[in-house]
């Protein structure tokens, strides 16, 4: 590094950023200073600090006891983020120690946090500089200089009572837009994140690792231990602040990196992350460790202080309005476990309404990840009314139409499944028209219930007369246009193809018409001629999906694939969405349907309903995964948080009502 770049690194990022740091509450300590409180350069832990806070926290514990404790925490039998999340839950729940009480053993939970005072409580805020962490396959060595490449010298290291939670690297502003890439490789191969930076790092420094920041003065990212450069996000939420106070009580201007330092690394928002908004989980075969985005903890705190501030349930409900992909599953589970904490809820029962059992399946699992929470899955109706009508503090996990069997007939006041008023309804995908018909037989039910539903759909006029009006006011937002600001929202390419609609074999659309419907009543041709007969009408024809197919499948091998992108096809129904995925795979791309099916269905959806459609689209949001193009009609499109870059193909015919729903609406009316 030049020395006009590393004295810009340290006057435009790296000393304001402690400066910073110092008015939100951590306490400046020289790197020399804290080394008298370490065993060396190996040790991690400020272990005098962390000795000190231990006392604090559990009066009933002796300094002996807080050494064990500090032993049993560096020697915990795991490795990577197996071992990182082992402490985190630690840090977060306790440890327990078995200790001698006048002859008689007792396990008390040691606390490491005072996570419920983090202001003015028992706890030790420390910020240091180029903290100094020698690697551990070096043994001995008379080099101290500042040059000694057998140390990792992070530019600023967060503790809390001596456990170092935030990693910092900072990076000169005139490195423009490759200030990050460098800052994460740095923080990579401290981590020693992959085989190339084995034997370079000090990853015993992020075994108690939170996460992880790089900034450069005028921006600034953050992600887990472990993540990739694009993992790396921005926060651009205030809070505790507001945009009035922020400079008036800091001195700077909410931009740059002091809006991240000063919105999540002050001390309760960085306590509040690391309880409840962490978790774990396997992806690919790997674990990974996720941190809330700002948007997501943005509409925790928005939804928790409606349901703790409202004096009746509809003033405690109200909507999440987060475009797709932008982790509404997460932004539950951060929900809920905020509300199995909050006192004031005494132990809420909290059920997790979804429209789709694959989707139930989905949230269950990552609720089931979170050890607070326990979630039960409603097996049948009776199971949920059986879970319904005890107010023990459940969570409980349903799809709606066990919710409407439950609710069946009159339901009235007199036949409320449970009227406790610490009962917490969170509703996905709340745009459905199915919430709104069962909206009231579910107040009915839950009549003292707070409602809060989640959803993405774009915002009308009738998302307001319908979503806002079920379930209340409008709790927080986060649109597509901040999406793609923010770098969420994955790029998505349209691709105009075929622009002109051809169908071989009807010359006319009477000669088509007639030859569709010859065997229908007359009285049913006129129906559906006079409702249906338009171009939009006869999109499925088969002729023409097979010319889209294969212009499709010249226009992905010469165009897109080359560049290393995926595909989606919308079709306008299920049935031509099956008909698009046997033509792509005949011309040789690994095309699959991810649609909705039922044992109803007829042959032509056998395949379909037979796909693993869970494992197609985990290997479809793998870049180096099989599956090339998934047709949809509405099921994915964007919504998805995994990185992968993809063309949409989108039949330009799709209209609310197609040529077979056409044929089965009227089929319907006249056989009845």
């Amino acid at each position: 590094m030049t020395t006009s770049a590393r004295l810009n690194e340290l006057e435009q990022a790296e000393n304001p950023a402690r400066d910073l740091l110092v008015k939100l509450g951590y306490t400046f300590v020289p790197r020399e200073v804290l080394a008298a409180e370490r065993e060396d350069e190996r040790g991690v832990l400020l272990t005098g600090r962390l000795t000190a806070a231990l006392m604090r926290l559990n009066e009933w514990m002796t300094e002996d006891q807080a050494q064990r404790v500090i032993f049993n925490l560096q020697h915990i039998d795991a490795t990577g983020l197996a071992r990182n999340r082992r402490i985190h839950e630690y840090l977060v729940y306790g440890m327990p120690l078995t200790i001698d009480r006048g002859g008689r053993q007792e396990t008390p939970t040691a606390r490491f946090i005072d996570f419920d005072h983090p202001e003015d409580g028992l706890n030790d805020y420390v910020v240091t500089t180029q903290f100094r962490v020698r690697r551990g396959n070096e043994r001995g060595s008379d080099r101290t200089t500042e040059d000694d490449e057998r140390v990792v010298k992070p530019d600023l290291v967060l503790f809390v009572n001596g456990i170092p939670l935030v990693v910092m690297e900072a990076k000169s502003p005139t490195l423009l837009e490759v200030w990050k890439a460098k800052a994460v490789r740095q923080l990579l191969r401290y981590q020693e994140a992959g085989p190339e930076w084995h034997g370079t790092g000090a990853p015993e420094l992020f075994d108690t690792n939170l996460m992880c920041v790089a900034l450069c003065g005028a921006d600034a990212a953050y992600a887990a231990v472990g993540a990739p450069e694009n993992a790396y996000a921005g926060w651009k939420s205030v809070d505790p602040f507001t945009l009035d106070t922020f400079e008036r009580r800091l001195g700077v201007p909410p931009e740059g990196q002091a809006r991240l330092i000063a919105g999540l690394l002050n001390p309760p928002v960085l306590l509040d992350v690391l309880r409840d908004f962490v978790v774990f989980e396997p992806e690919r075969g790997r674990l990974v460790k996720k941190l809330p985005r700002y948007q997501q903890y943005r509409a925790v705190r928005h939804a928790i202080a409606r349901v703790l501030d409202g004096r009746t349930p509809s003033e405690r409900g109200g909507v999440v309005w987060h475009t797709q992909g932008s982790g509404k599953s997460l932004t539950m589970l951060y929900l809920a476990t905020k509300l199995r904490r909050s006192p004031s809820l005494q132990n809420p029962t909290i059920v997790v309404v979804t429209d789709r059992t694959q989707l139930d399946q989905q949230i269950s699992d990552t609720f089931r990840r979170a050890s607070l929470l326990e979630p039960e899955r409603a097996a049948n109706t009776r199971d949920l009314r059986a879970l319904l009508s005890t107010n023990n503090g459940r969570t409980v996990m349903t799809t709606i139409q066990k919710f409407e069997d439950a609710l069946g007939g009159d339901v009235g006041p007199r036949a409320a499944l449970n009227d406790a008023d610490n009962v917490v309804v969170m509703i996905d995908e709340a745009h459905r028209t199915q919430y709104g018909r069962l909206a009231a037989k579910m107040r009915a039910a839950l009549p003292n219930a707070t409602f809060v539903g989640f959803t993405g759909t774009p915002i009308d006029q009738g998302f307001r007369r319908t979503t806002l009006g079920t379930f209340g006011d409008l709790i927080d937002s986060y649109t597509i246009p901040q999406s793609v600001e923010d770098g969420a929202t994955v790029p998505i390419y349209y691709e105009a193809r075929l622009p002109d609609l051809h169908v071989e074999g009807a010359e006319t659309l009477d000669r088509l018409f007639d030859t569709l419907f010859r065997d229908e009543p007359e009285e049913t041709r006129a129906e559906i001629r006079r409702r249906y007969a338009n171009k939009e009408t006869i999109a499925e024809a088969a002729k023409r999906i097979e010319a889209i197919a294969l212009d499709i499948a010249e226009h992905y091998r010469t165009k897109v694939q080359p560049n290393g992108f995926k595909a989606q096809v919308v079709a306008p129904s299920r049935a031509a969405a099956v008909k698009y995925a046997e033509h792509l795979a005949s011309f040789g791309l690994a095309a699959y349907p991810i649609i909705t099916t039922s044992h109803n269905d007829g042959a032509e959806f056998r395949h379909a309903r037979e796909l693993d459609q869970d494992q197609i689209v985990s290997a479809f949001t793998d870049p180096d995964g099989e599956p090339q193009i998934l047709v949809v009609v509405d099921k994915l499109i964007t919504g998805f948080d995994a990185p992968v870059e993809q063309v949409l193909y989108l039949d330009r015919s799709i209209r609310e009502h197609t040529l077979l729903q056409a044929i089965a609406r009227v089929n319907r009316r006249y056989s009845r």
